[in-house]
């Protein structure tokens, strides 16, 4: 089971073996379908940036725009996987994995080391032969840049406390046994 830890410190060696298990997975036809892995997770952020799952329901998820339907060939799922990962992220879903709304929330707070992680992601793809065909870089920011976000000084609360102001449970402790607070209030 990944911790928290495995999202916001993600290395191109964890990411390349990572890809290596998307590449040997098979679709599921029915019934569950194994859990995300961080770097499809971490795409999935990645793709909300782009995309607004909002805008499609159970019946148009086949519809969703790039990079929804490249996410979901690499990762051998179907679009409407992604699109309700994509909610886990953002906390409007509540059957998420255990770290998805706080990682989700710790990394759009702050678009400098996501964009770092997002070029890890990359790096680890290209370096595992995933081509622009198969994982665009829909953020651009493959060579160089960072993310940037209109309206983010607009905010007044922090996602990354508000994720922690809904979660059940006041102090995370990953796999890893540190204990983690966000800005040492929650």
């Amino acid at each position: 089971m990944a911790d928290l830890a495995d999202y916001l410190d993600l290395t191109v060696s964890h990411a390349r073996e990572q890809f290596r298990a998307l590449l040997a997975r098979r679709p599921v036809p029915n019934g569950r379908q194994v859990a995300f892995l961080p770097t499809e997770t971490l795409l999935c952020l990645a793709a909300s940036f782009v995309v607004n799952h909002r805008h499609y329901g159970g019946g148009t998820a086949h519809r969703a725009a790039e990079p929804v339907p490249s996410l979901a060939r690499l990762s051998s799922r179907p679009p409407s996987s992604v699109l309700a990962k994509m909610a886990n992220l953002d906390g409007s879903r509540s059957h998420g994995a255990r770290w998805d709304a706080l990682a989700g929330a710790m990394l759009r707070d702050d678009p400098a080391p996501f964009s770092a992680t997002y070029r890890v992601l990359l790096h680890g793809a290209r370096a595992d032969r995933i081509g622009q065909s198969r994982l665009p870089d829909f953020l651009g920011l493959e060579h160089g840049g960072e993310l940037a976000l209109l309206g983010q000084e607009e905010v007044g609360i922090p996602s990354s406390e508000r994720a922690c102001a809904t979660r059940s449970t006041a102090t995370m402790a990953p796999a890893s046994g540190r204990t983690w607070k966000p800005n040492g209030s929650c």
